[in-house]
């Protein structure tokens, strides 16, 4: 199984699957019915987005809703996926 790492609200890919939210706090002003259909993700993982710590230690805006994957901690989820010998698409 081949895991692809996305910018969270972009439309869906076809076949793409189960959508995982690895972000700290739900999107403001949309509803949790709304998540899926809106392509923002169907399940919500917040343990797996960066602590409050390590936010404003980083001083970067790190999450899933930012267009360049490599200022987000995306590309930090991406490595370790592939240092543990995940398929990426």
């Amino acid at each position: 199984m081949a895991i692809r790492v996305i910018q969270l609200g972009t439309p869906r890919s076809h076949g793409e699957g189960l959508r995982l939210g690895t972000v700290r706090r739900p999107p403001r002003g949309v509803p949790k019915t709304e998540h899926a259909s809106r392509d923002i993700y169907d399940v919500w993982l917040p343990d797996l987005a960066p602590s409050e710590e390590l936010v404003k230690v980083a001083l970067l805006s790190l999450g899933c809703y930012c267009e360049d994957d490599a200022r987000c901690h995306r590309s930090v989820l991406k490595a370790l996926l592939l240092e543990h010998g995940a398929r990426l698409e």
